[in-house]
Protein backbone atom coordinates (compact mmCIF):
# COMPACT_ATOMS: atom_id res chain seq x y z
CA UNK A 1 0.00 0.00 0.00
CA UNK A 2 0.79 4.02 -0.87
CA UNK A 3 1.38 6.21 2.24
CA UNK A 4 0.71 9.19 2.12
CA UNK A 5 2.29 12.14 4.24
CA UNK A 6 -0.33 14.57 5.12
CA UNK A 7 1.14 16.24 7.91
CA UNK A 8 3.84 17.56 6.29
CA UNK A 9 7.71 18.33 7.57
CA UNK A 10 7.15 20.71 10.39
CA UNK A 11 5.18 18.14 12.09
CA UNK A 12 7.94 15.37 11.77
CA UNK A 13 11.02 18.09 12.32
CA UNK A 14 9.07 18.48 15.69
CA UNK A 15 8.03 14.52 16.37
CA UNK A 16 12.35 14.20 15.43
CA UNK A 17 13.22 17.14 17.72
CA UNK A 18 10.56 16.12 20.72
CA UNK A 19 12.41 12.72 20.50
CA UNK A 20 16.19 13.64 19.81
CA UNK A 21 16.35 16.81 22.31
CA UNK A 22 16.85 14.90 25.39
CA UNK A 23 19.77 13.07 24.11
CA UNK A 24 21.81 15.81 22.42
CA UNK A 25 20.80 17.66 25.65
CA UNK A 26 21.87 14.44 27.74
CA UNK A 27 25.05 14.68 25.48
CA UNK A 28 26.21 18.21 26.17
CA UNK A 29 25.33 18.40 29.53
CA UNK A 30 27.45 14.70 30.28
CA UNK A 31 30.24 16.88 27.55
CA UNK A 32 30.37 20.09 29.82
CA UNK A 33 30.50 17.95 33.13
CA UNK A 34 33.47 16.35 31.69
CA UNK A 35 35.20 19.50 30.59
CA UNK A 36 34.28 21.01 34.03
CA UNK A 37 35.56 17.90 35.77
CA UNK A 38 39.19 18.43 33.44
CA UNK A 39 39.10 22.33 33.89
CA UNK A 40 38.90 21.21 38.04
CA UNK A 41 41.67 18.34 37.69
CA UNK A 42 43.86 21.10 35.11
CA UNK A 43 43.66 23.67 37.51
CA UNK A 44 44.71 21.86 40.50
CA UNK A 45 47.31 20.35 38.83
CA UNK A 46 48.85 23.84 37.85
CA UNK A 47 48.58 25.01 41.63
CA UNK A 48 50.43 22.05 42.64
CA UNK A 49 53.29 22.96 40.27
CA UNK A 50 52.91 26.32 41.11
CA UNK A 51 53.53 25.64 44.75
CA UNK A 52 56.62 23.39 43.87
CA UNK A 53 57.94 25.92 41.91
CA UNK A 54 57.49 28.02 44.69
CA UNK A 55 58.82 25.77 46.89
CA UNK A 56 62.15 24.90 44.46
CA UNK A 57 62.84 28.33 44.02
CA UNK A 58 62.74 29.04 48.15
CA UNK A 59 65.13 25.79 47.83
CA UNK A 60 67.44 27.31 45.06
CA UNK A 61 67.61 31.21 46.69
CA UNK A 62 68.57 28.71 50.25
CA UNK A 63 71.46 27.03 48.65
CA UNK A 64 72.45 29.97 46.44
CA UNK A 65 73.58 31.74 49.59
CA UNK A 66 75.15 28.24 50.40
CA UNK A 67 77.30 28.30 47.02
CA UNK A 68 78.25 32.09 47.29
CA UNK A 69 79.68 31.14 50.86
CA UNK A 70 81.31 28.54 49.45
CA UNK A 71 83.05 30.35 46.50
CA UNK A 72 84.08 33.18 49.26
CA UNK A 73 85.52 30.67 51.40
CA UNK A 74 87.31 28.89 48.54
CA UNK A 75 88.55 32.19 47.44
CA UNK A 76 89.75 33.04 51.04
CA UNK A 77 91.48 29.26 51.27
CA UNK A 78 93.23 30.19 47.83
CA UNK A 79 94.65 33.23 49.29
CA UNK A 80 95.85 31.70 52.19
CA UNK A 81 97.55 28.78 50.15
CA UNK A 82 99.31 31.50 48.21
CA UNK A 83 100.47 33.76 51.67
CA UNK A 84 101.49 29.70 52.93
CA UNK A 85 103.28 29.45 49.77
CA UNK A 86 105.20 33.25 50.20
CA UNK A 87 106.46 32.10 53.90
CA UNK A 88 107.41 29.08 53.14
CA UNK A 89 109.40 30.94 50.02
CA UNK A 90 110.46 33.27 52.86
CA UNK A 91 111.62 30.89 55.42
CA UNK A 92 113.46 28.91 52.54
CA UNK A 93 115.06 31.79 51.66
CA UNK A 94 115.88 33.28 55.08
CA UNK A 95 117.67 29.74 56.17
CA UNK A 96 118.37 28.05 53.22
CA UNK A 97 121.69 30.26 52.45
CA UNK A 98 122.82 29.46 55.97
CA UNK A 99 122.20 25.71 55.73
CA UNK A 100 124.00 25.64 52.65
CA UNK A 101 127.14 27.33 53.96
CA UNK A 102 126.75 24.84 57.02
CA UNK A 103 127.28 22.20 54.55
CA UNK A 104 129.80 23.55 52.70
CA UNK A 105 131.80 23.99 56.14
CA UNK A 106 131.07 20.65 56.83
CA UNK A 107 132.38 18.92 53.70
CA UNK A 108 135.57 20.73 53.25
CA UNK A 109 138.69 18.73 53.88
CA UNK A 110 140.42 19.95 57.07
CA UNK A 111 143.44 21.31 55.83
CA UNK A 112 143.78 20.18 52.65
CA UNK A 113 141.03 21.92 50.24
CA UNK A 114 140.61 26.07 51.02
CA UNK A 115 137.82 28.18 49.48
CA UNK A 116 138.72 31.67 47.56
CA UNK A 117 135.44 32.36 46.73
CA UNK A 118 131.60 31.06 46.49
CA UNK A 119 129.17 33.02 43.99
CA UNK A 120 125.34 32.71 43.44
CA UNK A 121 124.18 33.32 39.79
CA UNK A 122 120.56 33.09 38.29
CA UNK A 123 118.65 34.18 41.50
CA UNK A 124 120.44 31.57 43.96
CA UNK A 125 120.04 28.15 42.00
CA UNK A 126 124.04 28.01 40.51
CA UNK A 127 126.49 28.01 42.83
CA UNK A 128 130.22 28.68 41.78
CA UNK A 129 132.90 27.36 44.13
CA UNK A 130 136.81 28.55 43.42
CA UNK A 131 139.63 27.63 45.81
CA UNK A 132 143.04 25.70 46.26
CA UNK A 133 143.43 22.16 47.03
CA UNK A 134 146.81 20.25 47.94
CA UNK A 135 146.20 17.54 44.91
CA UNK A 136 143.51 16.23 42.21
CA UNK A 137 142.07 13.30 44.81
CA UNK A 138 141.47 16.16 47.41
CA UNK A 139 139.68 18.08 45.00
CA UNK A 140 137.64 14.57 43.57
CA UNK A 141 136.77 13.47 47.33
CA UNK A 142 135.42 17.39 47.86
CA UNK A 143 132.66 16.71 45.07
CA UNK A 144 132.05 13.43 46.29
CA UNK A 145 130.83 14.71 49.53
CA UNK A 146 129.15 17.80 47.90
CA UNK A 147 127.58 15.19 45.81
CA UNK A 148 126.14 13.07 48.70
CA UNK A 149 124.73 16.18 50.58
CA UNK A 150 121.12 17.13 49.75
CA UNK A 151 121.95 21.15 48.96
CA UNK A 152 123.84 20.52 45.95
CA UNK A 153 123.66 18.21 42.73
CA UNK A 154 125.17 18.70 39.51
CA UNK A 155 127.99 18.84 40.82
CA UNK A 156 130.92 19.90 37.79
CA UNK A 157 134.54 20.28 37.80
CA UNK A 158 134.95 23.33 35.11
CA UNK A 159 138.53 23.93 35.42
CA UNK A 160 141.12 22.27 37.41
CA UNK A 161 145.12 23.99 37.45
CA UNK A 162 148.57 23.49 39.18
CA UNK A 163 149.71 26.81 41.04
CA UNK A 164 152.38 27.29 42.88
CA UNK A 165 151.79 29.34 46.00
CA UNK A 166 155.01 30.03 48.24
CA UNK A 167 157.04 27.63 46.45
CA UNK A 168 154.37 25.11 46.64
CA UNK A 169 152.91 23.42 44.02
CA UNK A 170 148.54 23.44 44.43
CA UNK A 171 145.85 22.64 42.46
CA UNK A 172 143.75 25.57 42.02
CA UNK A 173 140.00 24.70 40.93
CA UNK A 174 136.26 26.41 39.66
CA UNK A 175 133.33 23.73 40.56
CA UNK A 176 129.63 24.52 39.56
CA UNK A 177 126.41 23.36 41.18
CA UNK A 178 122.62 23.76 41.01
CA UNK A 179 121.47 24.30 44.74
CA UNK A 180 118.53 22.38 45.54
CA UNK A 181 116.83 22.94 48.90
CA UNK A 182 115.17 20.02 50.02
CA UNK A 183 111.06 20.13 50.86
CA UNK A 184 110.17 20.06 54.56
CA UNK A 185 107.23 18.24 55.43
CA UNK A 186 103.78 20.11 56.02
Amino acid sequence: MIRINLLGKDIIKREYIKEELPLHLLSMLFLLIIIICMQFFISSKISSLNSRVSSLKGEMAKYEKVKNRLTELEKKRTALDKRLKVVETLQQGRIGPVCVLDELATNLPEKRLWLNSLSLEQQGTLLTLEGIALDNETIADFMRRLDSSPYFEGIDLVESAQKVVNGVKLKRFAIKSRISMPKTGA
